[in-house]
């Protein structure tokens, strides 16, 4: 299957505190809906575009136009108080990264500490020397750095107290058997526990039940995304949603 440029669409979708029942980010991601499949999920978009040599081209797409569009949405008055996007590991490891968030923050002033940039857990235990690198000049920059996915490739205490992390955010398999599974609610613990002692910010991805949602507010895990609070939508869409929060 093909990628074509023209069928690549970036949508946006809340995270929350669910404390308040606030949005306090919004996520960008890219999803593919060719004609004839749908809508491809952005996992899959990934791994189709590293296999036709086009990861740095759509990471930069969706950085570029992600931060467009949030910066739009603060003058409207309508932005949560942060823009989250996911990096790939090609971005990382073969692209200049740093330089492309240097110009996007240059073209819209109004994302100073307001931006974030996401980055998979086995991917820091992978490249963790580079990573660190990274993170700490994303720091300078004053750029957020989360970990995502936390739980699959368990990165020790050790190495996150020495980077300039902002959030980890509990990956969503482990939400999901939250409710009924002993092993999942022990790891959900044991991070969060982890991340209140190194003051990093907590969150939990996939919430889809007001159970999940009461169960993390009670193991003390007050930012969280999934379903429950609003699926991934297209800018025109996530706009009204927004508009409906502050101009009820």
């Amino acid at each position: 299957m093909a990628l074509e440029r023209s069928e690549i669409q970036v949508r946006y979708s809340p995270g929350c505190d669910i404390s308040i029942g606030r949005a306090d980010v919004i996520e960008a991601g890219l999803y593919w809906a060719p004609v004839d499949l749908g809508l491809v999920s952005a996992e899959r978009l990934w791994s189709l575009a590293e296999e036709g040599g086009l990861i740095l081209e759509v990471g930069e797409l969706l950085l570029a136009e992600s931060c467009r569009q949030y910066a739009r949405w603060i003058d409207q008055g309508l932005a949560p108080e942060r823009l989250v996007i996911a990096v790939s590991g090609a971005q990382c490891l073969f692209g200049d990264l740093l330089r492309s968030v240097e110009r996007r923050l240059a073209a819209y002033p109004t994302l100073n500490k307001r931006l974030d940039l996401a980055f998979s857990e086995r991917l820091l235990v992978r490249h963790r020397e580079t990573l660190a690198a990274l993170f700490q000049g994303l720091n300078a920059l004053a750029v957020g750095v989360w970990i995502t996915d936390a739980g699959l490739g368990w990165t020790s205490p050790s190495l996150l107290q020495h980077l300039p992390i902002r959030a980890l955010r509990i990956h969503a398999s482990f939400i999901e058997g939250l409710s009924y599974a002993a092993h999942e609610m022990a790891v959900v613990e044991a991070l969060i526990v982890m991340a209140q002692a190194l003051e990093i910010e907590i969150r939990a991805d996939g919430v889809r039940t007001l159970e999940q949602r009461y169960k993390l507010l009670e193991l003390g895990c007050l930012k969280a995304q999934g379903e429950l609070f609003g699926e991934a939508m297209p800018a025109a869409d996530f706009e009204v949603w927004l508009n409906q929060r502050v101009n009820p």
